[in-house]
């Protein structure tokens, strides 16, 4: 289904009113505290950017009714964000066995600015499914390798590559090393130099655990 402002792009329909932000988002002192700047490029045609972004999962059988309710949600608060169509997530998802492929769980995915504008869209988009009272399916299995967080079962986070040769090339860049790394997609919810997760991030986290700490999903 193609809706007012967004353009389809490799099986995705993209916001295109906002654009993927110009920067990343780098741990410093081990994560205790999160700084923006630019990931070092020799080419000037390469815009890579890297962060925490947000994967918002919905069974495939509810996934244009959640779209309804959720796109003008992210398009108030003027979020990059992509989604899939009902089809085109029904093919990405109910598959034969084998290889996670990318659409794997994730309905819409979100890049914001920085965890504490991520933290934001979860506030925003689950309080207004709570006040609501609109509950959905969610994925079942939820998303490999990414972070529940939140209360309704429907959020997920993971640090990666957003755009760019980083994310061409499914990897991140490690500001430690100064050396590009494999995104650990499907697999683990950030790369070796993210030793935590930023503290609006855990918030969200333990909401989803009961308070019982990180873990996985």
């Amino acid at each position: 289904m193609c809706r007012k402002e967004y353009f389809s792009a490799q099986g995705w329909w993209w916001y295109e009113p906002v654009t993927m932000p110009g920067h990343s988002v780098f741990p410093t002192d081990r994560g205790v505290s999160w700084i923006k700047s630019k990931i070092p490029t020799k080419e000037k045609t390469d815009h890579s950017s890297q962060g925490w972004k947000l994967h918002i999962s919905v069974h495939p059988e509810e996934v244009t009714k959640f779209n309804d309710v959720v796109l003008p949600l992210l398009q108030k608060l003027r979020v990059c964000h992509k989604y899939y169509p009902q089809t085109a997530y029904k093919q990405m998802n109910w598959r034969p066995e084998g290889e996670p492929k990318d659409g794997l769980g994730k309905a819409i995915a979100v890049y914001p600015d920085d965890p504490l504008a991520l933290k934001k869209v979860v506030r925003f988009v689950e309080g207004y499914l709570i006040e609501n009272k609109l509950t959905f399916r969610p994925f079942p299995g939820g998303i490999p390798g990414d972070l529940l967080v939140g209360k309704t079962g429907l959020m997920y986070i993971r640090y990666g590559g957003f755009a760019g040769v980083i994310a061409d090339q499914k990897k991140v860049y490690n500001p430690e090393t100064k050396k590009k790394e494999k995104d650990p997609r499907f697999l683990k919810p950030f790369p070796t130099f993210v030793h935590c997760i930023p503290s609006d991030l855990l918030e969200l986290r333990l909401e989803a655990t009961g308070g019982r700490g990180l873990g996985f999903r």
